[in-house]
């Protein structure tokens, strides 16, 4: 499962009345700009229980599904020419989530003050952006081609063109999140794709807690050549994956 510069992000006064007495919150809080939803720090680490569908189409539709436990680790970090931060993290993979815990990739986070970019697939997304607000929207992939494509399994899928645009949006920020009967408190919901027609499938979905992190993940992309929008997904997906990815603990 990490920059160039973007827009200049704006100030933000929050006037509250309280006993008939006004205060001001500096509009440079972190609790204000929400920089707490990506808390990265060298030594930081996090276990998910990542479960993943598969879908190969040989004379059959084979149909394989795979469950095990990702670690991710921030390893290092670097100021660059930039000012910004970059992170560099380690992933691992384990049967347990005690491990044994063996390697299986790395990837960069790079954090400034108006977004943070995720490297997955070789590519870098524009994951997040500060401050966090409800429904604000961005295009999240436009620092590659849209004509890039992903390996999945030996299988080069091009989704990008489908993800183009301002896909990406903050859909909720809740005050309480509960997932696999963990309660999280102080969320955002964060749609990265919502993509559908009869023969294509793409939905991602993440969600982040205050002083976590990364909490849950969605990762959907099918297709099929089975052209019926009333035929569930779950019946005629002939190519692709599902993946969940839900925190099971963190440092």
């Amino acid at each position: 499962m990490i920059l160039g510069k973007f827009n200049i992000f704006f100030f933000f006064i929050f006037i509250l009345v309280y006993s008939g007495c006004e205060r001001t919150t500096d509009p440079l809080d972190p609790q204000v700009l929400g920089y707490n939803y990506t808390p990265l720090a060298v030594g930081k680490q996090w276990i998910y229980k990542t479960d993943s569908i598969f879908f190969t189409k040989t004379n059959i539709i084979l149909r394989d599904t795979v469950s095990n436990y990702t670690l991710v680790k921030v390893v290092d970090t670097v100021i660059n020419v930039f000012g910004e931060t970059e992170y560099a993290l380690d992933f691992f993979k384990s049967d347990a989530a005690e491990g044994p815990w063996f390697f299986v990739d790395n990837s960069f986070i790079t954090i400034n003050k108006s977004m943070m970019i995720k490297t997955e697939f070789g590519l870098d997304f524009i994951a997040f952006t500060y401050p966090v607000k409800k429904f604000v929207r961005w295009n999240g992939v436009s620092r590659f081609s849209n004509k890039n494509s992903i390996l999945i399994r030996g299988e080069f899928y091009e989704p990008f063109s489908y993800w183009d645009g301002d896909t990406y949006f903050y859909k909720n920020i809740l005050s309480k999140d509960v997932i696999d009967f963990k309660t999280y408190d102080d969320v955002v919901q964060l749609e990265e794709v919502n993509y559908e027609d009869a023969l294509n499938k793409i939905y991602a979905e993440s969600r982040y807690a205050k002083n976590i992190g990364l909490i849950y993940r969605e990762f959907w992309l099918l297709k099929t050549q089975i052209d019926d929008m009333s035929m569930p997904w779950d019946n005629k997906a002939e190519r692709g994956l599902v993946l969940t990815q839900k925190l099971h603990s963190y440092n």
